[in-house]
């Protein structure tokens, strides 16, 4: 809107070099950034100049930053307040225009990287809130509770689980979670089996923690199925469940996804128009027909109506998916989405 639009006030030159779609989500990071009070024009600049990161990143840095600036005033207020003091010195010609520069990029990845901590210890709390409910259900033991919350632990960045283990209740991360595993040391097998376990005295997983409930399976060619992937991930994490997601991995070799397909209990094809004709799409599915996973198709709602099309397109190997209930996914439906992902979940 016209705020958006004052905020980005003599950046038209940004503006005209990126796609219309990474401005929208860079327009929004400045809006977030405004609401949360963080409208010190050098402070913006700065988070949307930080380098490696693509106009659309750079919004989601400012809606991380703003993110953390509301739940932090008196910091943000203190970096703003710096940020003002340093381009007044550059100003005044009490240091270069290069060290104002220098300066506050620092303070503005400091908190940009303070904001996405914030980001990633509210989605860890989330998978913790989700493995607790399952303990108080009945549905986990007390032991299978502390495995599935050390795994979520494993599986978030250091700085995150560190961050989520001094600031979470105890309720929600028993003792040998916190400490880190419940298996002194080994990490289990997840589901049927199969190779790629890293046990004590053994290699480490190509990806922590090396066995996972569900891996997703979709084509980055498909802009839709990697919104339906983004989205199923992060539905997963909340019910409590470990996944294995290509973008959310260290390592995307070949062999860390085959890893990952073999040490998960269930595999999730997200199917689209290209899923059936790429390369490592087919060998994921293979991978879990052959080592005999649990194998749960999964489509937009959208295409519902198209799932013989689909699989029509795919090779004779992997036309078995006829024989198998799809679940469809209406991401603009939330009610309708917490139906398809438990019907997901049933298969671990």
């Amino acid at each position: 809107d016209g705020r958006c639009v004052r905020t980005l006030k003599g950046h038209s030159f940004y503006v005209n070099s990126v796609a219309f779609s990474d401005f929208l989500g860079f327009s929004a990071g400045c809006y977030q950034a405004r609401k949360a009070g963080l409208t010190n024009a050098a402070l913006l600049q700065a988070i949307f100049r930080l380098p490696g990161q693509a106009a659309s990143g750079k919004g989601q840095a400012l809606a991380s930053a703003a993110a953390w600036a509301r739940a932090n005033p008196p910091k943000a207020t203190a970096a703003v307040a710096k940020v003002i003091a340093i381009s007044a010195a550059a100003e005044a010609g009490t240091i270069s225009q290069a060290e104002c520069q220098s300066s506050v990029a620092s303070i503005a990845t400091e908190i940009t990287k303070a904001g996405e901590r914030a980001a990633g210890v509210a989605a860890l709390a989330k998978g913790l809130e989700g493995a607790r409910s399952l303990l108080d259900a009945g549905v986990l033991s007390a032991e299978q509770h502390a495995d599935k919350c050390a795994a979520l632990l494993r599986s978030a960045e250091t700085g995150v689980a560190a961050q989520a283990r001094a600031e979470l209740p105890e309720r929600l991360l028993p003792a040998a979670a916190s400490a880190g595993s419940t298996t002194g040391g080994q990490i289990r097998r997840g589901g049927n089996g199969g190779v790629g376990d890293s046990k004590e005295g053994g290699a480490a997983p190509l990806n922590a923690p090396g066995h996972w409930d569900f891996f997703v399976s979709y084509t980055q060619r498909d802009p839709a199925a990697q919104t339906v992937a983004r989205a199923l991930f992060q539905k997963l994490r909340e019910a409590g469940q470990t996944c294995w997601l290509d973008v959310e991995m260290g390592s995307k070799s070949e062999a860390a996804m085959r890893e990952g397909v073999l040490n998960a209990k269930c595999f999730v094809a997200v199917v689209s128009d290209a899923y059936l004709t790429r390369e490592f799409c087919l060998k994921e599915l293979a991978w879990a027909k052959d080592n005999g996973k649990t194998i749960q198709p999964v489509v937009a709602a959208d295409d519902k109506a198209r799932i013989g099309e689909l699989i029509g397109v795919g090779p004779p190997e992997a036309q078995f998916l006829r024989g198998i209930d799809f679940v469809d996914l209406h991401l603009s439906d939330k009610e309708y989405l917490d139906v398809g992902v438990k019907k997901i979940c049933r298969n671990v």
